[in-house]
C-alpha cells in the first residue's frame, strides 16, 4: 500500500507538471480613437460635415472569447468580460487603453485567429446577476434589465453637435439576444510557456455615429433602450451595438 501511495503521488505531480508546461498568459488591449486621435472621454471632437461629438460612455460586454490554433482546434479563454472605455478620462489613460489579462491559459503554440462576441451570448443571458459571483462582470446588477430579462450589452452616451452647434444629448443602451454580435479576427500569434502575449484592438469611434451607410440620426433619435424585436427602439439599439462591433479592428 505504501508503494502504491507514492506511485499515485508521483503520477499526480507529473500530471500537474504537464499542465504547467502548457500554461501561458494572454492580454487583450482595447483602445478607442476618433479620427486617429486617442479618444479621451468628455473631450469634444470634430466630425464630418461640420459636426462635433463628446463621448461620455462607451462600454460593452465581450463573451465566448476563444482562439483558433493553426491546426483548427479552438481554445476557450473565458466566457465573458467587460470593456469599459468610459474610464479613459485622461490622455495617458486613453493611450494605454483597457487591458484584460487572462493568466494560466492552458495553451501554447501557434494560433491564427481570435474570436468573441460583443454583448452577452444567449446561454449566459438566460441567467441573472444573482446566478453569478460578485467578481464576475455578470454579477453586476447595474448592467441588467429586469424588464427585458437581459443584460445591457453596450452603452453609448454623449452629446452631439450639428453644423449650427445645436446640442443633442444622446443615450443608447442595447440588449436582448437578437443584438449579440459575433466577431472573428485573423491574426498570426503564438503563446509561450510562462510568457504574456498581447493583442491590441482599436475601436474607431467615429464609425459608430457617423459612418456612411450606417449613420445614426442622433437629433431625431437621441435615446433608445432595446425593446421587443422588430420595434423602432430595438432597431435603433441594434444599430448602435452593431456599429460598435464593426468599429473594432485588430492591430
Amino acid at each position: 500500500m505504501k508503494h502504491l501511495f507514492f506511485i499515485l503521488v508521483a503520477l499526480s505531480l507529473l500530471s500537474s507538471g504537464c499542465d504547467k508546461n502548457k500554461e501561458s498568459n494572454l492580454e487583450l488591449v482595447f483602445k478607442a480613437t476618433h479620427e486617429g486621435q486617442a479618444l479621451v472621454m468628455y473631450d469634444q471632437y470634430n466630425a464630418s460635415n461640420n459636426r462635433a461629438i463628446i463621448y461620455k460612455a462607451l462600454e460593452f460586454f465581450i463573451s465566448d472569447i476563444n482562439i483558433t490554433n493553426t491546426d483548427g482546434s479552438v481554445v476557450n479563454i473565458t466566457d465573458v468580460d467587460y470593456v469599459k472605455l468610459s474610464s479613459l478620462t485622461t490622455q495617458n489613460k486613453a493611450e494605454e487603453g483597457i487591458k484584460l489579462l487572462f493568466t494560466d491559459v492552458e495553451a501554447v503554440g501557434s494560433f491564427q485567429s481570435i474570436n468573441f462576441g460583443v454583448g452577452v451570448s444567449a446561454s449566459l443571458n438566460a441567467k441573472e446577476p444573482g446566478d453569478y459571483s460578485t467578481t464576475s462582470p455578470l454579477g453586476d446588477e447595474g448592467n441588467y434589465w429586469t424588464a427585458w430579462n437581459s443584460y445591457i450589452f453596450s452603452r453609448l452616451e454623449g452629446s452631439y453637435f450639428d453644423a449650427s452647434n445645436n446640442k443633442t444629448p444622446f443615450l443608447y443602451h442595447s440588449g436582448v439576444d437578437g443584438s449579440y454580435q459575433q466577431l472573428s479576427f485573423n491574426k498570426d500569434f503564438s503563446l509561450k510557456k510562462g510568457e504574456t502575449t498581447t493583442i491590441e484592438f482599436e475601436l474607431t469611434a467615429e464609425d459608430i455615429i457617423f459612418k456612411d451607410g450606417s449613420e445614426i440620426d442622433v437629433p431625431n433619435n437621441p435615446i433608445s433602450h432595446s425593446g421587443a424585436e422588430g420595434t423602432d427602439a430595438y432597431n435603433l439599439a441594434l444599430s448602435t451595438v452593431r456599429n460598435i462591433a464593426q468599429a473594432i479592428h485588430i492591430k
